[in-house]
């Protein structure tokens, strides 16, 4: 007898979860941080940031833990081990305008899974009540 099987993706045990609440810039845009893909070890997924005022700079925290602190009327929601530089593009200084996408490798390292990383994104906005706009926190888990 012969069987057919149909073998298809891997399941995803990752996945992306959203916490706290980002700091609203210009025209009282929250920026916003999501992701897409599917985690797990080997695989690329996609980090989107939108609603920024347009042509922004900043900055992409990471890190290995959340966290919760007070900084200028809003919050820092990641224990940042690297801050990488960020740059949205959109038409320059108008409000909710700017937006970005990241592609981000991971690692064929099977030592990776059920490992979190902790994202948020912080940007210059002078157009903003304190000059400063932040996404909320974006936590990536490893399937």
């Amino acid at each position: 007898m012969l069987s057919l099987i149909e073998v298809r993706g891997a399941p995803c045990g990752g996945g992306f979860t959203g916490y706290g609440a980002g700091l609203a810039g210009a025209g009282g845009f929250e920026p916003t941080l999501s992701g897409d893909g599917c985690p797990i070890p080997g695989s690329a997924v996609t980090v989107h940031i939108g609603s920024v005022v347009g042509a922004a700079g900043g900055a992409l925290l990471i890190g290995a833990a959340p966290t919760s602190a007070p900084l200028f009327g809003g919050t820092i929601l990641v224990v940042p081990a690297l801050s990488l530089p960020q740059f949205v593009g959109g038409t320059p200084a108008v409000p909710g305008a700017g937006f970005a996408e990241l592609g981000i490798g991971l690692a064929p390292n099977l030592a990776l899974s059920g490992a979190a990383v902790y994202l948020q994104a912080v940007f210059v906005d002078g157009m903003a009540p304190v000059g400063v706009s932040f996404t909320g926190g974006l936590q990536l888990v490893i399937g």
